[in-house]
């Protein structure tokens, strides 16, 4: 049951434009579990706002969106799992692979269209640096006409995972394939400017083995579904 309402509202935000916040643009944004500050703007991207989830375990997502794309979603959740610490442990490979299966599955169901993983890789936040390390995935896929679908032509999406402060960090830039050096352009401006937000933090990796494989499997069908 929880796998298929976390499909729908992974669906939900994939169909939709950039969607009404539960906080207007120009407030501040200060998430109290990672002290992370949202600004107004990251890269080419206005804030639209952020939308905190009925489930304690989904946590809370920032939306940051172009005219209307490209769309980026800032998730920030624990699965319902503890001590996630900070940086790429095998709790969050684990979850990784997770995120990259029900991606699959919203091809697999319909939803998405020609869904197909470019490439993937560990990388960091911000780019180029070593301060937090992080899972990357390059996806392409369609979504049919329907209501509130902005754009039905070939998407690219790249998603990004680590943890940061106990806390899953996920990150979903998409935008048309057609515009691939704007969007990757429009990407770096993001993932630099992220990073600043980062800054001001004390950013300490950790290998957290406390919990075993057993307790990220037990937690499985709590998974963080993402994206647009």
């Amino acid at each position: 049951m929880v796998i298929k309402i976390l499909l729908a509202l992974w669906l939900l935000f994939s169909l939709a434009l950039p969607a009404p916040a539960q906080e207007s643009p120009g407030t501040p944004a200060l998430e109290p579990r990672t002290g992370i500050s949202f600004p107004q703007a990251l890269g080419p991207l206005a804030r639209m706002g952020m939308k905190k989830y009925d489930l304690p375990e989904l946590g809370v997502s920032y939306r940051y969106a172009g005219k209307p794309l490209p769309i980026a979603d800032i998730y920030i959740y624990d699965n319902g799992l503890k001590d996630l610490g900070t940086g790429v442990s095998q709790m969050v490979r684990t979850h990784f692979e997770e995120v990259k299966s029900e991606i699959s599955l919203l091809g697999k169901s319909g939803n998405y269209r020609g869904v197909k993983k470019v490439s993937e890789r560990e990388t960091s936040l911000p780019p180029g640096t070593r301060k937090l390390p992080a899972l990357t995935a390059v996806f392409a896929y369609s979504i049919p006409a329907g209501k509130g679908v902005a754009y039905t032509g070939v998407r690219t999406s790249h998603i990004l995972i680590t943890a940061y402060k106990d806390q899953f960090l996920k990150i979903q830039f998409t935008y048309p394939q057609d515009q691939e050096e704007q969007g990757k352009k429009a990407l770096q401006q993001f993932l630099a400017d992220f990073g600043k937000a980062l800054g001001g933090q004390k950013i300490i990796p950790s290998q957290n083995t406390k919990n075993n494989d057993k307790t990220s499997k037990k937690k499985n069908n709590k998974s963080r579904m993402a994206g647009r």
